[in-house]
């Protein structure tokens, strides 16, 4: 209970703060898929609409960020200079099959016209055995898939 009254209490001094409640939605995303991956031994990671970065960011692999929007790939590469950047739209993937053995997806898949076509996509680039994450506004917000069928 006293974990309860400690989350409320801390709730209630973010209510008005409107930059504070979306940096804590970030980091609690960012957690899950954090647990997962830094983990995992692998060459590099996928993050299919990566918006500013603030996902990829927290992730301590090299990620192929991609996004359809110049403005946010422009403030990637200012945030993660390591970190490669790729314009293009995630219906249509521009890389060889199987190529990631971890590709994420935050917050994306409801703003594309064609969420299926942009899945069998994800599957396409997704090495056998391989892990996608990806959350989408929901009541149960993360979901995970480890084989696409």
């Amino acid at each position: 209970m006293l974990y309860l009254q400690r989350d409320l209490q801390r709730a209630l001094r973010l209510v008005n703060r409107p930059k504070a409640i979306r940096k804590n939605f970030h980091k609690f995303r960012a957690r899950i898929f954090l647990k997962k991956f830094n983990k995992a031994i692998v060459d590099w990671v996928l993050d299919a609409g990566c918006g500013t970065g603030l996902i990829t960011y927290q992730l301590k692999k090299p990620v192929v960020c991609l996004d359809i929007n110049a403005w946010n790939l422009t403030r990637v590469k200012n945030r993660l200079r390591d970190s490669e950047t790729v314009q293009a739209d995630i219906e249509r993937l521009p890389f060889r099959d199987g190529c990631f053995e971890i590709i994420i997806s935050t917050e994306v898949l409801e703003h594309v016209p064609n969420p299926a076509k942009a899945v069998k996509e994800i599957k396409r680039v997704l090495g056998d055995g391989g892990l996608f994450m990806g959350t989408v506004p929901s009541i149960h917000p993360v979901w995970r898939l480890r084989r696409i069928s």
